[in-house]
């Protein structure tokens, strides 16, 4: 994409300006320095919560996706009319395992021994990625003995989401306009805010906020 220097430049003079305004009215009034500065903490706030929703989100998915893998090949107790939902972990699987791991996501392994062994090396998966979950510093997958040939493997386990299953939360964090019009008007005040802090010290060797 070409870049015209000449609109590039004013506008970035543009920008200084209205920092440099801004600068001056924080300086001047207390009170919105204050404002400014509660909004980094709010912010802050924000993200726990947001990052605590999608922890919730993401262990009640790996629940329905274990009700799943437990379930007998033949039970019809899974059946469901309602909306389905693609749940994904990595694992590692021995090699030999990789043509029945894939017949079983695609819903092509019939009940046996084969259904057994990928079905017991999934749930397995599954409770590494839970623990990784709960405890970051926990592995990301279980290990397998050095001597067995292994690979890498995402698994994709088809569970049907019940009623109150929750969206997707808005992410505090995002740069994108229409999702940050997703978050409630008190939050968008807050990452309007905490971004506006951002442009009053953005460049400046002496900051006038506190950092995130």
């Amino acid at each position: 994409m070409e870049v015209n220097l000449a609109t590039a430049a004013e506008s970035a003079a543009s920008l200084r300006f209205v920092q440099a305004r801004l600068r001056r009215l924080v300086i001047e009034n207390i009170t919105l320095r204050g404002i400014l500065t509660a909004a980094v903490d709010d912010l802050a706030g924000l993200i726990t919560a947001h990052l605590k929703s999608i922890l919730a989100r993401n262990l009640w998915e790996l629940d329905l996706a274990e009700r799943v893998l437990r379930t007998p090949a033949d039970s019809t107790e899974l059946r469901s009319s309602g909306h389905t939902h693609w749940v994904t972990f990595k694992g590692r699987v021995s090699r030999y395992l990789i043509p029945s791991a894939a017949a079983f996501m695609s819903g092509e392994l019939g009940p046996g021994r084969k259904r057994e062994n990928v079905v017991k090396t999934a749930l397995m998966d599954l409770e590494s990625t839970r623990a990784s979950l709960m405890s970051p510093s926990a592995s990301p997958h279980r290990r397998i003995t050095k001597n067995t040939a292994s690979e890498d493997i995402y698994w994709r386990i088809q569970v049907s989401l019940p009623p109150d299953f929750p969206a997707a939360p808005p992410d505090p964090r995002a740069l994108e306009l229409a999702e940050l019009r997703r978050l409630p008007n008190e939050q968008y005040g807050i990452v309007t805010l905490y971004h506006l802090g951002g442009v009053l010290d953005a460049g400046s060797t002496r900051p006038l906020l506190p950092l995130p």
